[in-house]
């Protein structure tokens, strides 16, 4: 059985690919920005070595929050 990750996958298009991945027989492990913090070392750190083995890697995750822009 393969292993997939899906960061930004418990809702909207992540949520539809991890039930698709899901639907084809995969392990499927789908996190959310309150389970993985992919803006802190520490957490995917963490993260990383509880998932250690995995086969297919799905980012859908978005971009930083907007911020006024200053030059």
């Amino acid at each position: 059985m393969k292993t997939a990750v899906v960061l930004g996958g418990s809702r909207g298009i992540g949520k539809a690919i991890a039930d698709s991945l899901k639907s084809i027989g995969c392990d499927v492990i789908a996190t959310s920005k309150n389970e993985l913090d992919t803006s802190s070392l520490e957490s995917v750190s963490s993260f990383a070595e509880k998932h250690n083995e995995v086969d297919i890697l799905i980012l859908n995750t978005g971009g930083p929050e907007p911020k006024e822009f200053f030059l």
